[in-house]
């Protein structure tokens, strides 16, 4: 009886040692990103943002924000984007992440109808959150690009 015991709390401790390994702990080197990304992204189609991209384009409140990298569109009939946002918690990330989907919806209705080849590139980008960032990336060579910010992630 004394050794299920200790065998219970032998488990009950492993438990609880593993569990904070569990949580997508994500941390990115933003200055490293940025590095590879400027080397590979198609400069004809994209050019560099900065905070008032952020909001003219998301608006996302730039308090929310810890870092950012940040490739607008050339021109208003083109949808290359790349977005990595780092926000300050669980809730801002949560947030910036609605912002940036509602972003694609509503450049995918504005070139519904006449923009198939934008809708196309829109269907097929990568959206999604790791752990604190929101990651956004659109365009012809969007697979290329992702795949640039998932070896900086996993180094």
């Amino acid at each position: 009886m004394k050794s299920i015991r200790y065998l219970i709390y032998l488990i009950i401790a492993a438990v609880l040692l593993i569990i904070p390994f569990l949580k997508d702990q994500t941390s990115i080197d933003m200055d490293d990103l940025a590095k590879a990304l400027q080397e590979k992204h198609n400069s004809e189609y994209i050019s560099e943002g900065d905070k008032s991209g952020l909001r003219k384009f998301y608006h996302i409140n730039f308090d929310d924000v810890e870092r950012f990298i940040l490739y607008i569109p050339a021109t208003s009939m083109r949808v290359n984007e790349v977005a990595i946002i780092q926000a300050k918690g669980e809730a801002q990330a949560e947030s910036i992440f609605q912002a940036v989907n509602k972003r694609k919806e509503e450049q995918l209705h504005a070139f519904e109808g006449y923009g198939i080849e934008q809708c196309e590139l829109l269907k097929q980008a990568i959206l999604m959150r790791k752990g604190n960032y929101v990651i956004y990336v659109v365009g012809e060579d969007a697979k290329d690009l992702y795949q640039i910010i998932e070896t900086e992630v996993h180094g």
